[in-house]
């Protein structure tokens, strides 16, 4: 299994070949199992931000106790929302499924505290877990979680970005690379032109939405 870290000290993506039972890089002090990560997705290729795994592993260090991830990572699939998923960009974690109540809102409430995530899901949307996200950019709309992307930017959000042309039928010749390269440009506006969306050579919002 391919697993691409999006890390913004390097400017690119670094690769690392999983099984499914390994720890994600950069979690050490709160390790992460892939499978965990995974949740119910299944694929054989994977995206994050080193981002979101460091700040997870601060969160941990303050929290104290073992935390335990249930979810995070997703696929696009046909008929599912993309534009209100950041799983779909590697930047979600869904954790603490195994506290106990009391502890579980401890760690949202310390979660919120910390600043270390743009959003942390109120207990009324995740009841019996704390979702965290992180994002790389700032959303392009209300309701979006996803920035807008021009050409030549390299992030997980283009991952989501190919991954959503390719289920509606437009999939880039460069396949999945996390880059938004002249292939992926090619597919974007031909997707753009079956659906009669206006492309001005930037995904913005409106992209985001059709998609």
């Amino acid at each position: 299994m391919q697993l691409y870290v999006y890390d913004s000290l390097l400017g690119g993506f670094s690769r690392f070949s999983l099984h499914r039972a390994a720890p994600l890089p950069y979690t050490d002090g709160a390790p992460v199992l892939l499978h965990d990560f995974l949740g119910s997705t299944t694929t054989e290729t994977v995206w994050t931000d080193r981002e979101l795994l460091s700040a997870f592993g601060v969160l941990a260090a303050q929290f104290g106790a073992p935390i335990t991830v249930c979810g995070g990572f997703r696929r696009v699939l046909p008929g599912r929302s993309l534009c209100t998923s950041p799983r779909c960009a590697g930047l979600m974690l869904d954790v603490g499924a195994g506290l106990c109540a009391p502890e579980r809102e401890r760690l949202r409430r310390l979660a919120v505290q910390s600043g270390l995530f743009e959003t942390v899901l109120p207990e009324y949307v995740a009841p019996t877990w704390v979702g965290l996200q992180k994002r790389v950019a700032p959303a392009c709309a209300p309701g979006c979680p996803f920035p807008e992307l021009r050409p030549g930017n390299s992030n997980s959000c283009v991952f989501a970005l190919q991954d959503a042309l390719a289920v509606h039928g437009f999939p880039p010749d460069c396949g999945l690379t996390g880059r938004f390269c002249a292939a992926t440009e090619r597919a974007l506006r031909a997707f753009c032109r079956a659906r009669r969306t206006p492309y001005a050579g930037i995904a913005d919002a409106g992209i985001w939405r059709a998609l």
